[in-house]
This record gives C-alpha cells, sequence and structure tokens, in this order.
C-alpha cells in the first residue's frame, strides 16, 4: 500500500452571479504527498495539487430533499461530497494537477437522502486526511 497524506487547502464559495442557472458552485484545493516524502528535504517538490469544481444546479436543488437544507448545510454536503469523491478518483488514479475535475451533481449521482452527518462535518481550511492506494501488480 501506498500512503498519502491529503491536505484540503481551499473550499470556497465560487457561485456566478449572471443567473447561469446554477446555485451553488465550490472550488476545493486539495494537496496531496506519498507519507515517506514528509519531512525530507525536498519534501515541498513532491506535493502534488488537485482541484474540484462542485456545483448544484437551480432545478436539483429545489426538488430534491436537498431545498431542505440551508446555504451552510448545502455546502456541507458539497464538501464532503467532493472530498469522497476525491478519495474515490485518486484510488483509482484518475486525478490529474493539470485538470479541473467538474462535478455536477445530478438525479444520477445524488443520494436520496443525506449520506452524512453534518453536524460533524467541519469544512475548515487544511484539513488532513490519508488515503491508502493498493500498488498494482500484475498485467491488465
Amino acid at each position: 500500500m501506498r500512503q498519502y497524506e491529503c491536505l484540503i487547502k481551499e473550499f470556497r464559495d465560487i457561485t456566478p452571479r449572471n443567473g447561469s442557472g446554477i446555485t451553488k458552485k465550490y472550488r476545493m484545493t486539495i494537496e496531496a504527498i506519498l507519507k515517506q516524502k514528509i519531512d525530507q528535504p525536498n519534501e515541498k517538490q513532491h506535493w502534488k495539487t488537485y482541484q474540484i469544481n462542485v456545483f448544484c444546479n437551480e432545478i436539483l436543488r429545489n426538488s430534491w430533499w436537498l431545498q431542505e437544507l440551508s446555504d451552510n448545510d448545502l455546502g456541507k454536503f458539497l464538501y464532503e461530497y467532493s472530498r469522497r469523491h476525491f478519495i474515490g478518483e485518486f484510488k483509482k488514479g484518475n486525478m490529474s494537477e493539470s485538470k479541473v475535475l467538474d462535478l455536477p451533481l445530478s438525479t444520477q449521482n445524488v443520494p436520496d437522502k443525506c449520506p452524512f452527518d453534518l453536524s460533524k462535518i467541519q469544512c475548515e481550511p487544511n484539513f488532513r486526511f490519508p488515503i491508502e492506494v493498493p500498488i498494482k501488480i500484475g498485467f491488465r
């Protein structure tokens, strides 16, 4: 297993003000490093930066259980949803530093009810979390 330390550097509201049909849009910036590179002399060059833009349109916001959430709770939901999506994609090797991942909420990817305890989610900067990525052995 490869062990990574991840750090959420930013989770910021970037909702457009032009009435584009997007109710809420956030940018999450995450940095990741192999744990074995931490506290090494060249540590800084090993940190990788990834970005995710997660957003919810007006139709989805007004027609599902999401309508019951305050803007603050919706932000917490989007934060945790993005973080967990990042973990899954990172483990698969699908994250790229050079490309921002757009993560639109839709009827296909939003559960029927909130899967998270929103009272326990803290949208704070510099939140750290580990990821373990299995080492692939063999041929495809």
